[in-house]
This record gives structure tokens, sequence and C-alpha cells, in this order.
């Protein structure tokens, strides 16, 4: 029985060992030890992400955004900016936790990293003057116009603007 007892001994230190060692995951900070988010930007899309002038902070939308999601979730959030083709390379790599940056989903990147939904759609508007021009004027009048129809066939009827002078 005591070669029962001793066996069931080890398994269960085993179990608790190997439990407790899953438990270790979060990055913490030596020091301090709280949690820290390491989040890569690209921090030259104002008003997304940028570095101001008198400042080494970090600010805009998305900056705004991930330190929101990083204080909900309980750690500091750590911006690093990095080069927006080294986003996803640095991510694979571990230097990053996070990328919150002005990124288009597309297939080549779905391929490579997980993306939340989309909290913000973009999309392109071309906005023309219409004015009567003199005659002298007639080549930018012309310019005008075509651009004009150019934004129609190209804007869906929604988006289209058409200001008065």
């Amino acid at each position: 029985m005591s070669k029962k007892f001793l066996l069931l001994c080890m398994m269960s230190l085993f179990i608790l060992t190997a439990v407790f060692t899953g438990c270790g995951d979060q990055k913490k900070d030596g020091a301090s030890g709280e949690k820290i988010l390491r989040v890569g930007c690209n921090a030259d899309f104002a008003p997304f992400e940028f570095q101001g002038e008198d400042s080494k902070e970090y600010t805009g939308f998305d900056m705004d955004l991930i330190r929101a999601i990083g204080k909900e979730m309980g750690y500091k959030v750590d911006i690093q900016n990095v080069n927006f083709d080294g986003l996803i390379p640095s991510m694979e790599a571990g230097n990053i936790d996070v990328i919150i940056s002005g990124m288009t989903i597309n297939d080549e990147r779905k391929n490579k990293v997980l993306f939340s939904k989309p909290y913000y759609q973009s999309g392109l508007t071309i906005v023309v003057r219409v004015i009567m021009m003199q005659s002298k004027n007639l080549r930018i009048w012309m310019v005008k116009r075509s651009l004009s129809k150019l934004a129609q066939q190209v804007l869906p009827k929604q988006r289209r603007f058409r200001m008065q002078s």
C-alpha cells in the first residue's frame, strides 16, 4: 500500500506542477511586477497615431483606444514606433504583442495575423467646386468640369456633393 500511496503522491505533485507552470504566462515588468502589453504602431498616420512636436508621447485615436483596452485588461501599455513594413514581422518575431495602426485588411495580411473587426471605414472623396468661368479661363473651367464628371462616375450617389459659388 505504501507504493500505491507514493505513486499517488508523485502523480499529484506532477499534475500540480503542470497546472501551475501554465499560470505563469503573463508578461510582467521585473521591477514592479505589472503586466505589460507591448504595442507596435507606425506613428506617422495622424490623426490616428502620431507624436507631437513637443512631446515624446504618442497620441491620436488609435493610441487612446489601445490605452483604454490596456487599462480594461489590467495591463500597462508600452507603445513602440515601428516602420510600417516591419509591424507584422516584429509581431511574428515576438517583439510586440499587438499592432494598432491604420492597416488595410487584405488576404496576404490575414494569412499572417488575426485582425479585429474594423473600427473605422475610410473612403475616397473628390470635392470639386463648380464655377462659371470667363472665356479667358476656359481651360481651368474644362479641367474642373472634367473632375466633376469623374467624381460623378466614381463616387456613389449618396456621397456626391455639389457646391455653388
